[in-house]
């Protein structure tokens, strides 16, 4: 015969009387087809192979021995001849006859089909056939031989395909674990996050405080620290003997989770952890170099214990997508195999660790698929590792060292349309046709007053004859620890508040019914709730706002029968921050505690400098002991707490010591206690409302 591949007459055509021997393996059956008994009929199910091409046969033609094939097979055996009696089901799967349990994306059916008796992710009829691929047989000539290794040879014997398979890239890995444990007895690098233009407390000051040393302290003061979104700050402990032989090294990294007041969703935060891991990645070559490394990161449940409202379970998803994103991104920009292998969530108390695990292992199947996607092999620890110093507790309490904020401002107002000078009592305005309040006898016929701002009543028509501007409506956001809200009050009464405050400005005894009416004027009423709660507040107020008395509101609760009667100011811990479009970008921060206090200096000359309407002289303002004496406690607390006090007090103290003694050296605490002015005219025709300082024939405000 001829071949194309083995040579002529090298292959022979076997006698009759030998296929006829051969012939007995398909008389076993008789002329029956072979069945399952009856009763397997119902727990049975048939999987085929399906292949483009089956050999069924050899046929000579024209001296030739030609294959016979067919598509409806598996590569292998026909269906036909392989369909056997007494099978319930016939599923088809789109592998050849080896592949059927090689094929991993069809497990889940072979599993469905054994567990449950059928499945729905495999076809029970025929694959569809293009007319170009009739099911009759074809002729056609076998192929070289192609099992030139053992691999490729025992494949073919089973019945496999012979496609070469691509070796598979070592993907990078990642375990996941979720550790309860204190962060003083971390050994590796710790991940936090952090607000721009806040201050370092509660977990983060720890860290710096007791891991650190300072370090982050220290470039907070230099303006160097991670805030905005998409900023991040490392700092690194080169590794002493002992780390280098367990294969530790301290540090932290640092996050920018962008203004506390701009909401932070899951996207976000993802986005900031693969920021601050890719910073932490580049710093390790920065410090050991470009060799080959597995590195492991520790990190806080970022955006939980926060103003952001995100739960466990979103934390966690953010923080590993964002390891995942930073690994692979890192990878491929330079190519260097260096990479976080380790990511532990670190969490104090049992309880919230206990719910990251669970939240772990429930999202883990997801997490992996989204992994494989970016060459990752994620392995997510479904135990909880306990550590050092873990707490165990009987509630929640997660604001325990967090500080809400409440941000109340002018609804109305716009520095782009309008700059801040707009809103400010000072005369003459130049900045808009808003102009401030005019030159009136009547303004200025109280010490400390005027007819303009908030603190001063409802601002008077000015000699151009136009009124300038009380705020219509303002805007209340509350931010706390896991709740966020936000309301304009729309109905506010413009000038109301400011004329009650008028009218009380000089009354010096406590009255609640007037501490209750700011209450109830000043707080919408879906914050009355949440105000009458706090033991410690930020309050943010623009240049506008902060000229109302918020720490003189009264914010009981009319139905309780022992309510808490005294003012904000001494019910709640409470801290003002200006909101301003106007300041330092980069302000510098005194590292060392020195302090400076300043109490009841002299004020000889204040009314020469500031005279009434007319020219009429103004008494100085009244000796103030009382500030003295504040003054001397505050030198004396602040000196127990390590600090170095200079102390400037006393109704001898001229000007010019104050600021001899305010320049002399940066302070990291300035406490004054002294007469302050707001909208008063100086001599030269300007208002002031600033500290005042005199002595002698010099005043200074």
């Amino acid at each position: 015969m001829t071949d194309l591949w083995f040579g002529n007459k090298k292959s022979g055509k076997p006698s009759q009387d030998t296929l006829a021997e051969a012939s007995w393996l398909w008389k076993q059956d008789g002329e029956a087809t072979p069945a399952l008994p009856a009763d397997y009929e119902k727990k049975s199910a048939y999987v085929f192979g399906v292949a483009r091409n089956t050999p069924c046969g050899v046929r000579e033609q024209s001296g030739r021995l030609k294959m016979v094939g067919t598509s409806r097979g598996d590569g292998t055996v026909t269906w036909q001849s392989g369909r056997i009696g007494g099978i319930g089901q016939f599923y088809y799967m789109p592998a050849e006859h080896g592949d059927l349990l090689a094929t991993k994306e069809h497990f889940p059916a072979l599993v469905e089909l054994l567990t449950t008796g059928n499945t729905g992710q495999l076809p029970n009829t025929p694959p569809a056939t293009r007319d170009i691929e009739l099911p009759q047989p074809v002729l056609y000539d076998a192929g070289p031989p192609t099992a030139d290794d053992i691999d490729s040879a025992e494949r073919a014997l089973l019945g496999g395909s012979m496609r070469q398979r691509a070796i598979a890239r070592p993907k990078r890995r990642l375990e996941v674990s979720v550790k309860a444990e204190d962060l003083r007895f971390l050994s590796d690098p710790i991940m936090v996050g952090h607000y721009q233009d806040d201050a370092i407390s509660g977990a983060e000051a720890l860290i710096d405080r007791e891991l650190l040393d300072g370090d982050l302290s220290e470039r907070h003061s230099l303006g160097l620290y991670a805030g905005p979104r998409g900023t991040a700050t490392v700092v690194l402990r080169v590794p002493n003997d002992f780390e280098q032989r367990r294969g530790s090294m301290r540090g932290a990294l640092v996050t920018g989770l962008g203004t506390y007041d701009t909401p932070l969703s899951q996207t976000d935060l993802t986005a900031a952890a693969r920021a601050g891991v890719l910073r932490y990645l580049l710093q390790m070559v920065d410090v050991l170099g470009k060799t080959e490394r597995e590195v492991t990161l520790a990190t806080l449940l970022l955006g939980y214990n926060s103003s952001a409202n995100l739960s466990v379970g979103a934390s966690v998803e953010a923080l590993v997508r964002g390891v995942i994103e930073a690994n692979a991104s890192f990878y491929q920009t330079t190519r260097l195999d260096i990479r976080v292998a380790k990511l532990k969530i670190v969490e104090l108390y049992l309880d919230t660790a206990i719910t990251a695990v669970y939240e772990l292992r429930q999202m883990s199947d997801k997490l992996v698929a989204e992994a494989e996607k970016n060459g990752t092999l994620l392995v997510c620890n479904r135990e909880l590792e306990r550590g050092e110093g873990a707490r165990p507790r009987l509630f929640d309490n997660r604001g325990g060292s967090y500080w809400p904020r409440l941000v109340v401002t002018d609804a109305d107002r716009d520095d782009q349309l309008c700059p801040p000078e707009c809103f400010d009592s000072r005369c003459p305005p130049e900045c808009c046709d808003d102009p401030c309040d005019g030159d009136t006898d009547e303004a200025d016929t109280r010490d400390g007053e005027t007819g303009g701002g908030p603190g001063g009543g409802a601002r008077r028509p000015s000699p151009r004859g136009s009124p300038a501007r009380i705020a219509d409506r303002l805007r209340y956001l509350y931010i706390g620890a896991r709740a966020r809200a936000e309301s304009v009050a729309q109905q506010r009464q413009p000038g109301l508040i400011e004329t009650l405050v008028r009218q009380q400005i000089h009354v010096k005894l406590w009255q609640e019914d007037i501490g209750r009416m700011l209450f109830q004027l000043m707080v919408p009423h879906d914050f009355k709730d949440a105000a009458r709660q706090l033991d410690r507040l930020v309050l943010v107020v623009d240049s506008y706002t902060a000229n109302l008395p918020w720490e003189l509101m009264l914010a009981d609760d009319p139905s309780g029968r022992e309510a808490d009667r005294r003012p904000l100011a001494l019910r709640t811990a409470v801290v003002r921050q200006l909101a301003s479009s106007r300041f330092r970008r980069q302000p510098r921060q005194v590292m060392n505690r020195q302090a400076l206090v300043i109490g009841n200096p002299s004020v000889t000359g204040f009314g020469a400098a500031f005279p009434r309407p007319k020219g009429h002289q103004r008494d100085d303002p009244p000796n103030l002991p009382g500030a003295q004496t504040e003054s001397e406690a505050v030198a004396l607390v602040l000196s127990g707490l390590g600090y170095e006090v200079q102390k400037v007090i006393g109704e001898e103290v001229a000007a010019i010591e104050v600021f001899a003694r305010l320049y002399q050296r940066p302070y990291r605490i300035l406490h004054i206690s002294a007469h302050g002015v707001f909208g008063v005219r100086h001599q030269i025709g300007h208002r002031f409302h600033r500290l005042d300082l005199g002595g002698g024939d010099q005043q200074a405000v």
